[in-house]
């Protein structure tokens, strides 16, 4: 998951009358600083007025910025005097409100978290009012491409980013009338709130269960003994997104497994129930506004899909395929249930479908995940992931100390090519109160290239909730979809800090959202190549790696469950495209039911399921979230590819950097997959590659 493109996720509106910055005095001015390792914990504010402080300033900024480009004649700009800087200023806004946005996700002080959305807000509203819906601007850009910009002569990326910023102008309604662009604004502020509320509430409700150590049976011991005790002496289980996978899969007692499960599907349940009704209204009315039928057509109009009905035919398509996997699936699954597993008509309960794959794997494919997490201690881990990633990339990771951070577990990665500096990298992995529940990678400041081509480096950060290294004994040990998960963020760092561009728009992860996962996804699949889990494979007591017959049936999961997979995934991505659809008084609830029988019908469906209360993708990513399985698609070709030429071929590495990573958002996605591949990518393949059909 990523948080960057600023003028479609920012919204709202502010306007101040003072500032405390000295205002640049030439249009050359440097917003993004290259920060040495040294001056990193200035990155972020620390207290209420330092958050106060950076929003002023980076609203006066930004107005001064933009105030002193339209009060210039045409005549006197140029490409980097118009379009150039108000990429860069407006990126800049929207990168320090990206940053706000980051502290109330790891910040555990309320009243800085508060601050720092309430700050996130105001620059987002600035945004809107000072670019994205100043018709000034937007006129005086319009007829620099109409008048001016051929005379140039532009690159590629500087007309690219011309016109990209003009259908942006378009599509957020700046030529329609006055009184019409002002109710949209109105509406966009509006949804920024919602949007920051719907997030807020998800990351705040974090449930705890309460119970004994018979009731946590099943689980390991390293697993309990990290656990709290109440003052009756009974376990605290904080329902994070680790501790409950780790329940859902392997806990033998069903009274627990149904209790978290009912625990966890009801986070942020019922206040984000009614925090969704009002913003799929009002990105309804959003849409209608701007001249589009819905709000999954204007969220797809400048995604690869384009449109809605091409998602709903891909996601039909994948199902040709993906509902017969399932029902074998569900077949060999169910055919000898494990202690406390039952069927309901005929179907598995929700809280048993992990439990019941897991058993399988242990029973039949003799895949123990309790076992096997045994070789993935975190520190090991982390350190044969970065050679990995170092050898195939080309780059050099220095694991450094940095004081002054936002907590004490949090770790820093420098990340060079021949002694040059390209990014800070910032690893979050464990969990704590009031922090982001799940995994992702945000980013705090863009790559990018100054005029003489320089790079000017990268700040970002991993954020996972692994288990956390117990005080005494034993270090953390990483399940192997945990492992999995951090080959996926990282791969979204390495895509953010190697995309160094011209332009803040188009730096790493600021491509279309359908493609953003591509990179992540690609590298996920190195974890089903036998070289590389003897590689990573370390036991943390007698430093072995996997033995070979495990290494093989791990590898052997590559397709394991796709079948569940696709469908799981395709009844998520159409209940986003359905909820922002054609009917905006679409029943919540009744909808889920009506797509998870049509999907999920070996699953029973249980009417206390408020999931979607707790489905943030549905905030940030609208109707797309469809995107995860689009670029599944890409990513298992690409990685196909890859394997082709060579894993670990330096060569190969290179021309994925420079075909596709360090391109950032500046090519067409479907031309670097072409360039890359030598073709268009086809659904065939993808599961020809999983063995679905023949080659």
């Amino acid at each position: 998951m990523r948080f960057s493109k600023f003028l479609s996720i920012l919204f709202g509106i502010l306007a101040l009358s003072s500032c405390s910055y000295e205002k640049p005095k030439c249009m050359n001015k440097k917003f993004f600083e290259n920060f040495s390792v040294a001056s990193l914990s200035s990155v972020l504010p620390d207290s209420v007025r330092d958050v106060e402080r950076l929003v002023e300033d980076t609203i006066c900024l930004l107005e001064e910025e933009i105030d002193s480009v339209i009060h210039r004649s045409l005549s006197e700009h140029t490409y980097k005097s118009l379009i150039g800087l108000v990429d860069q200023v407006s990126g800049y806004a929207a990168y320090i409100a990206s940053r706000l946005h980051f502290i109330t996700m790891v910040y555990q002080e309320e009243a800085v978290r508060n601050a720092a959305q309430e700050g996130a807000l105001r620059i987002s509203a600035a945004l809107v009012d000072v670019v994205s819906a100043n018709k000034v601007l937007y006129s005086l850009i319009r007829l620099y491409a109409d008048e001016y910009a051929a005379k140039e002569g532009l690159t590629k990326e500087e007309d690219r980013l011309l016109r990209e910023m003009l259908r942006d102008f378009e599509r957020g309604g700046l030529g329609l009338p006055a009184e019409e662009l002002e109710h949209i604004k109105e509406l966009k502020k509006e949804l920024q709130r919602l949007t920051f509320d719907f997030e807020l509430h998800i990351n705040k409700d974090v449930k705890n269960f309460i119970c004994t150590a018979d009731e946590l049976s099943g689980l390991d011991n390293q697993f309990i003994s990290a656990l709290s005790l109440n003052e009756e002496g009974k376990f605290i289980v904080r329902l994070d997104m680790a501790s409950y996978s780790r329940i859902r899969e392997f806990c033998t007692n069903a009274k627990t497994r149904e209790a978290c499960w009912e625990l966890y599907v009801n986070r942020a349940y019922p206040e984000n129930h009614e925090t969704l009704l009002q913003i799929i209204t009002l990105r309804f009315e959003l849409a209608r506004c701007l001249g589009f039928t819905s709000y999954a057509h204007l969220n797809t109009d400048d995604q690869m899909a384009k449109k809605p009905e091409t998602v709903e035919n891909f996601l039909q398509e994948l199902c040709q395929y993906g509902r017969p996997a399932m029902e074998k699936e569900f077949v060999l699954w169910t055919e000898q249930l494990p202690e406390g597993a039952v069927l309901m008509n005929g179907k598995v309960f929700p809280w048993d479908t992990s439990y019941i794959s897991e058993s399988y794997k242990k029973r039949v494919l003799l895949i123990d995940q309790q076992a096997i997490k045994t070789y993935f201690p975190v520190q090991r881990t982390l350190d044969e992931m970065l050679s990995l990633y170092e050898q195939f990339l080309g780059v050099e990771f220095r694991q450094e100390a940095v004081a002054g951070l936002w907590h004490d577990s949090v770790r820093y990665v420098g990340v060079y090519r021949n002694e040059i500096l390209l990014g800070h990298l910032f690893l979050d992995l464990y969990p704590r109160d009031f922090k982001y529940t799940h995994a992702c990678q945000i980013g705090l400041s863009p790559a990018l290239l100054d005029d003489e081509g320089a790079i000017i480096p990268a700040i970002v950060c991993v954020i996972a909730n692994f288990p956390a290294p117990l005080v005494h004994g034993d270090p953390a040990l990483l399940s192997f979809d945990e492992v999995k998960t951090f080959f996926h963020e990282f791969g979204h760092a390495m895509h953010s800090i190697l995309g160094a561009t011209h332009s803040v728009s188009f730096s790493g992860t600021n491509v279309p959202t359908d493609f953003v996962e591509v990179p992540s996804q690609m590298f996920e699949e190195w974890l089903h190549e036998p070289e590389v889990l003897r590689r990573l494979s370390y036991h943390y007591q007698t430093g072995e790696p996997l033995p070979d017959e495990t290494i093989q049936k791990l590898c052997s999961l590559r397709s394991y469950g796709m079948g569940h997979f696709i469908q799981r995934q395709a009844s998520l991505a159409g209940l986003a495209l359905r909820l922002f659809g054609e009917d905006p008084r679409v029943a919540i609830d009744e909808l889920d039911r009506f797509l998870h029988q049509k999907y999920l019908s070996s699953v029973f469906f249980d009417a206390r399921n408020h999931f979607i209360s707790s489905f943030g993708h549905l905030a940030g990513y609208g109707a797309l979230y469809y995107s995860y399985l689009w670029s599944k698609v890409y990513a298992i070709i690409l990685f196909a590819h890859i394997k082709r030429m060579g894993l670990f071929d330096p060569e190969t590495g290179r021309r994925c950097v420079e075909m596709i990573l360090s391109r950032g958002g500046t090519v067409n996605p479907q031309e670097m997959l072409r360039d890359f591949c030598g073709e268009d990518p086809k659904v065939e393949q993808f599961f020809a590659e999983l063995g679905f059909i023949e080659a």
